[in-house]
């Protein structure tokens, strides 16, 4: 019984100190411009229709499902019915589509490393 209280009181205390290390990591609202991010948040809300391409992703995604799960015969089958019945063209099937040149990421000022935690 005794160890069993032991246990428990280790536990915890190794919890708190997670808790602790966790909170240390946090930045603060002096680690970024709130503003200039909101801005850009904002400008993301506003456009999303012109800077997300919902139906080619879509698409893309349906015909990973499909090559992760079935034969490439499949596959090109899928994609001749979407090609054919529905007017979607879709060139592959990718894991990973890099469009960050196309549509970066908006910047945070004074995000990122520096002289956070005193250095």
């Amino acid at each position: 019984m005794t160890s069993g209280f032991l246990r428990s009181l280790l536990i915890e205390e190794e919890e708190e100190k997670k808790e602790d290390e966790a909170e240390k990591q946090k930045l603060t609202s002096e680690d970024i411009n709130l503003n200039d991010f909101a801005t850009s948040v904002v400008r993301l809300i506003d456009n999303y229709d012109s800077l997300l391409e919902a139906r080619e992703t879509l698409a893309r995604r349906a015909v990973n499902f499909i090559a992760k799960n079935y034969d490439e015969s499949t596959v090109q089958e899928f994609k001749q019915i979407l090609e054919e019945n529905h007017d979607i063209n879709v060139e592959g099937p990718d894991e990973f589509v890099d469009d960050s040149d196309k549509f970066p990421a908006p910047r945070a000022a004074n995000a990122g490393p520096g002289t956070v935690g005193g250095a």
